[in-house]
């Protein structure tokens, strides 16, 4: 997970960046950044990343899950060569575009290697690192850019992916993939290395047999998209995705997290732009920390719904408070409320979807629907956050930062109600009886 440090600065590092590159003192060649420009520096790299979900899916089936980690690394450390020796905007697109396809890889990497080398105890705990450790990530850049240059920020940010490549060096590869290639003798290798003992090795073979097994007999009955839209099950779990994946992006998370700092400037509170977004940075950390608690305690539907709803009270407060702003109002009296209201935001945010959507995405679908499932949805994220990202700037001139936030807040409130009347509650149940309810089979109170 070292390489979820480095996306989280990735994701952080528009927000100090782009103040630096708007003032004609400090931005290359000392022409500011332009309204397309500074879109495209944003959003491009989720572009990137949809264009890659394919390839890395491909490269961790057909080559390893290792290869798929260097190729993660790699795409990391060359985008912040671009940034340290680019003296082009032109450059730090391409650098940004390098970095997408690194996030990419982790959303595959990292969820197939993690989950395939844990004990099934701390497979849910680990599986929260990736989130926690970008948040450490975002927090860095939020807290060391505003007094770093940009080719600084990088030459301190590429060290981590560097380590990330060395460290995985000595790592083994997946028992599960070597297993899946008939590779009897390296997985036993790899797992007398995970579990320290012959014994325990032994046992963990045993049941590694029978569930590659398994999946060999069931990989005939591997759904294509074409499959998954023939059912009114995965019909309907495929649209459940969609709709969350869709309530997820237009939350806002990426807009606060790449252009943090621009947010407080235009608000104008009394603390300073960046360190406003430290806090943020921490609340966003807290968020984390509260989602890994709550996540195996509480059930999905509450988890989803309650998040929701606050981020509709926060959004709906932010955008009434740039509204009165616009108008003339003297918002000196409101004090830190932008700040309270993005604080509040980050821990609900983090709390609710962005941490379960994958959870109800591996609940909703049969095992052999949900290689595909994931794959699409994954998509369908990668697409919104492009869009909301490059068109933000843009609204800004146009509908101005209460327009933009007062969508996100009504989008928040829908999803709400949307997850009230149509998603299953999830939790310790079986996947049988979620897809009978799923099919209209059975009564949802049944």
């Amino acid at each position: 997970n070292l390489v979820s440090v480095t996306f989280g600065a990735v994701n952080g590092w528009t927000s100090p960046s782009l103040l630096i590159l708007r003032n004609p003192e400090t931005a290359v060649g000392g022409v500011p950044i332009t309204l397309e420009e500074e879109s495209w520096l944003s959003s491009i790299l989720y572009l990137a990343a949809l264009f890659f979900v394919p390839f890395f899916s491909h490269v961790s089936q057909t080559l390893g899950r290792k290869s798929a980690g260097y190729v993660t690394g790699a795409a990391f450390i060359t985008g912040w060569l671009f940034i340290i020796f680019g003296e082009s905007i032109t450059l730090y697109l391409v650098a940004r575009f390098f970095m997408g396809i690194g996030g990419s890889g982790i959303n595959v990497f990292i969820t197939m290697y993690c989950g395939e080398i844990a004990e099934d105890t701390v497979r849910g705990s680990l599986g929260t690192f990736r989130g926690l450790l970008a948040n450490v990530g975002t927090i860095y850049m939020y807290a060391a850019g505003p007094y770093l240059t940009i080719p600084m920020m990088a030459t301190v940010s590429v060290i981590i992916p560097i380590l990330f490549v060395v460290a995985l060096f000595f790592l083994p590869e997946s028992p599960m993939y070597l297993m899946t290639k008939d590779k009897e003798e390296e997985a036993m290798k790899s797992l007398l290395w995970l579990c320290g003992n012959k014994e325990a090795a032994d046992l963990e073979m045993e049941e590694l047999k029978i569930v590659v097994t398994e999946f060999k007999t069931n990989a005939s009955k591997r759904f294509s998209l074409k499959d998954l839209l023939s059912f009114k099950g995965t019909r309907r779990a495929l649209l459940l995705s969609f709709i969350l994946a869709i309530v997820q992006q237009f939350s806002g998370i990426y807009v606060v997290l790449g252009f943090c700092a621009s947010i407080f400037e235009m608000a104008g509170t009394d603390l300073s732009p960046h360190i406003s977004s430290v806090i943020i940075g921490f609340m966003l950390l807290t968020g984390s920390l509260l989602a890994s608690f709550l996540t195996d305690f509480a059930g999905r539907r509450i988890l989803i719904i309650v998040p929701q709803i606050i981020l509709f009270l926060m959004l709906g407060a932010l955008g009434t408070y740039f509204y009165l702003k616009e108008i003339g109002f003297d918002v000196s009296v409101l004090g830190l409320l932008p700040v309270i209201c993005l604080s509040i935001y980050c821990i609900a945010l983090i709390s609710g979807l962005p941490t379960l959507l994958y959870v109800v995405i591996a609940e909703i679908f049969n095992p052999e629907a949900r290689g595909i499932a994931t794959l699409t949805v994954n998509g369908v994220v990668w697409l919104l956050a492009f869009l909301i990202i490059k068109f933000y700037p843009i609204l800004l001139t146009i509908i101005k930062g209460y327009g933009c936030f007062w969508i996100f807040s009504g989008v928040c409130i829908l999803g709400a109600f949307y997850t009230y009347f149509q998603l299953p509650e999830t939790k310790n149940r079986s996947i049988e009886s979620i897809l009978r309810e799923l099919n209209g089979e059975t009564d949802k109170n049944s």
